[in-house]
């Protein structure tokens, strides 16, 4: 690393951010739903404000390249604070759900534009084959503050929604300060010259990032039910689990997480990327098949184990292939590329999970089998053809330099 300092400040932020900002999402869902919005409708208010969102990140990442990464790092935290504080008056006085849906989307953008920011300043400090392993430090510090987050979200819930909606207020205001004055510009800012722009559209540099995004989104969609409503549904619908079993299942997500994302992120490194992600969508596909055979709350808890596997295999790998592939002087466009497709291809799972359900609402066991057979599929695809690109574009990205 080229400043232990800034990777020190980037975990700080990853707890504070998972503490503040994760748990929201769940307890908004609690809210909508208590105002009488039904699973389908909250869904479609959470899709469009992502999609809606989705096509300012591109030029948000040109931005990130043009002007430099710090005075990002406390003007997104500064708008955010102003954002988490509106829905916070809205949640607690129930206004129009015009505003509620107002406000998510620009939180979306926000998040979006803040998510491609801190990638981009990871991949900045480190180096090519370090990548994985910092990506993999930050998404365990964001879980250890997601998990205290849920602990005290809900808690705050027994007294009233509204009272952990300031929490993201507080989080914004340590970020704000943290970054403000502790923090460094991790790139020189450079001048981005015409010729640049011309030989990767040349080259076909943009149809390779959106090759890339679009297949690891689709891989997703499809593999990360975990975090939709359709599992909690299912769970408490077909193997009759109540709320304390359930969210005792999602703690041991978490603690996964917490305690073997490391040791999993060190066997990873030693194979080619590509291979670790597609064989992370096998142990998603194999994690559906348990949850579809059988409701022993100790089997469920390790499909919940091998499904986590599969997620740290997928995650920290996915960020990683993206900054390998993008040129050191588009690195904030290529991440904004990858956070806009993301953002609209990855909303059909929330969708995806409640339609196999209602289609199978009479033996909802085969709403599971077929995601255990729609991840198998994907595996075979990304495995047949993420390498291939991938290969293809750094052998271009290295004739660019």
């Amino acid at each position: 690393m080229k400043s232990k300092i800034q990777l020190d400040i980037l975990i700080i932020d990853s707890v504070v951010n998972g503490f503040s900002k994760y748990p929201l999402w769940i307890l908004l869902s609690l809210y909508l739903n208590g105002r009488g919005f039904n699973f389908i409708d909250i869904g479609i208010i959470l899709v469009l404000s992502n999609i809606i969102s989705s096509p300012f990140l591109r030029k948000s990442g040109k931005m990130v390249d043009k002007f430099g990464r710090r005075r990002f790092t406390y003007i997104l935290p500064l708008f955010l604070l102003i954002a988490y504080s509106f829905l916070y008056v809205t949640v607690l006085f129930n206004f129009s759900i015009i505003f509620i849906f107002g406000l998510l989307t620009l939180i979306s953008y926000l998040s979006s534009f803040e998510s491609t920011l801190k990638n981009t300043m990871i991949t900045d400090l480190s180096l090519e084959n370090e990548r994985s392993r910092y990506f993999s430090i930050m998404r365990i510090w964001a879980n250890v503050g997601i998990g205290i987050g849920l602990v005290c979200s809900g808690i705050a819930s027994i007294i009233s929604y509204s009272i952990f909606f300031l929490a993201p207020i507080f989080g914004s205001i340590f970020q704000f300060i943290l970054f403000l004055y502790f923090f460094q510009e991790t790139v020189e800012v450079h001048k981005r010259q015409e010729y640049t722009k011309q030989q990767v559209k040349i080259n076909g540099q943009y149809g390779r990032i959106i090759m890339v995004s679009t297949l690891i989104s689709i891989c997703f969609a499809i593999s990360n039910q975990y975090e939709t409503p359709a599992m909690p549904l299912y769970l408490s619908t077909q193997w009759l689990l109540n709320p304390v079993y359930i969210t005792i299942l999602y703690s041991v997500n978490t603690m996964v997480v917490v305690f073997f994302q490391s040791k999993i992120t060190s066997l990873a490194i030693r194979f080619k990327e590509y291979k670790v992600f597609s064989y992370g969508i096998l142990f998603y596909s194999l994690s559906f098949f348990i949850f579809s055979i059988t409701g022993n709350i100790f089997l469920l808890a390790l499909a919940i184990v091998i499904l986590t596997i599969g997620e740290n295999l997928m995650s920290p790998v996915s960020s990683s292939i993206i900054s390998k592939i993008a040129p050191e002087d588009q690195r904030g466009e290529y991440f904004g590329i990858n956070s806009l497709i993301y953002n609209i291809v990855t909303p059909v799972s929330l969708f995806l999970g409640i339609i196999l359900l209602q289609i199978f609402s009479s033996h909802e066991v085969f709403a599971m089998y077929s995601l255990s057979m729609l991840s198998a599929l994907t595996f075979f695809f990304a495995y047949a053809y993420l390498g291939k690109i991938t290969k293809t574009g750094s052998n271009l990205q290295m004739a660019h330099n």
